[in-house]
């Protein structure tokens, strides 16, 4: 059975940067500041009420077709840093929206590669020896619920720096989204390897 399962920790620039302009608008409208901590001062920015259905659109749009994608999760990832169009439903359809996308935009993808502090590395580098200590709670669940993997599946763990909003889902079939802040504490991990246990419990 174990060699059935592979668990992975991925830390994906899609669903990084939904959340970082959602802190973003977050910041906007609340003095309640999340990451980036910063509020942005141009033009271009929807209603927070129209960009929450927009984000909301997108975010179930995307992480269904990559629950369903025949291709890799680092694979599915690189073709949504290949087309910067698809976060302009986040922003006004007009000149300020295009540059509120493009200002946004050059400020996560600096930081989300920069090396050694940059998202991407905070994430991978804070988890990495997470990934066995989890797996070894998974496979334990399953044996005690019987559960026999007869084909080969990949799960992975999504990471976020940023708290996800109670209205997008997280619970996919190939893998589960978590903040980092809840990787980092024991319950949390009990119960995303709970979650993870129902969900190949499911498919099988």
């Amino acid at each position: 059975m174990r060699k059935n399962l592979i668990l992975s920790n991925q830390s994906s620039f899609f669903i990084n940067l939904l959340l970082y302009i959602y802190g973003l608008y977050h910041n906007k409208s609340d003095n309640k500041r999340v990451f980036p901590f910063y509020k942005y001062t141009g033009d271009g920015f929807l209603t927070y009420e129209q960009f929450r259905k927009q984000l909301h659109r997108l975010w179930e749009h995307k992480l269904i077709e990559l629950d369903h994608s025949a291709i890799s999760f680092v694979q599915w990832d690189v073709s949504q840093v290949q087309d910067k169009t698809i976060y302009s439903q986040l922003f006004e359809d007009s000149e300020n929206g295009i540059c509120a996308l493009n200002d946004i935009w050059d400020s996560f993808y600096s930081w989300w590669w920069n090396q050694p502090f940059g998202g991407k590395s905070i994430l991978d580098g804070l988890t990495d020896e997470m990934i066995s200590p989890l797996f070894e709670k998974i496979t334990k669940k399953l044996d005690r619920v019987g559960v026999v993997l007869h084909k080969p599946i990949h799960f992975a763990v999504q990471l976020t720096i940023n708290p996800i909003p109670d209205d997008l889902n997280v619970f996919y079939n190939r893998f589960v989204v978590v903040p980092i802040n809840n990787f980092k504490m024991e319950k949390e991990i009990d119960h995303i390897g709970d979650m993870i246990v129902r969900s190949l419990v499911k498919i099988q």
